[in-house]
């Protein structure tokens, strides 16, 4: 239901997850083009944002956010691979890790960051195309270490 503030000109509206009062702006404004109107969602920005994680996670991996978040302590908050925090972004506190897991059993694997996670999917996840890359690496700095 759409209401004015309290001695305010702005309209305000109660998000229908959290139940608290919000400014308009602080909801995600739709518009349907056929019939020329438009509505507000019914879930402020950040109820809309969880939900929208929690679906994500339920319908891509059967994963529930309770899950993910135990997954997530298990791996101490950091990249399975590399081992750094998640990274600060934007609004949210952090970004989240990726989902990494296997494509043919789609068995989950751990909880990745985007370079690590493009990383894997760059390689195909071909464990020989990514020891070649660490012996390439190794013959570069080998030969750098000789020219010294």
């Amino acid at each position: 239901m759409l209401k004015l503030a309290p001695n305010s000109t702005i309209a305000s509206k109660e998000c229908s997850s959290c139940k608290n009062n919000y400014p308009l702006e602080d909801f995600i404004q739709r518009h349907n083009k056929k019939r020329g109107t438009s509505y507000f969602r019914g879930q402020c920005r950040d109820c809309f944002r969880r939900y929208r994680a929690d679906y994500s996670l339920r319908v891509q991996y059967g994963l529930t956010m309770k899950q993910y978040a135990s997954l997530l302590k298990r791996q101490h908050y950091v990249c399975a691979v590399c081992h750094h925090n998640q990274s600060p972004r934007g609004k949210l506190k952090f970004r989240p890790l990726f989902v990494d897991h296997d494509h043919s059993t789609m068995v989950i694997r751990g909880l990745l960051c985007s370079k690590c996670n493009a990383l894997l999917g760059m390689a195909d996840e071909r464990i020989e195309v990514l020891e070649s890359a660490i012996s390439y690496l190794k013959r570069a700095n080998e030969d750098r270490s000789a020219d010294t």
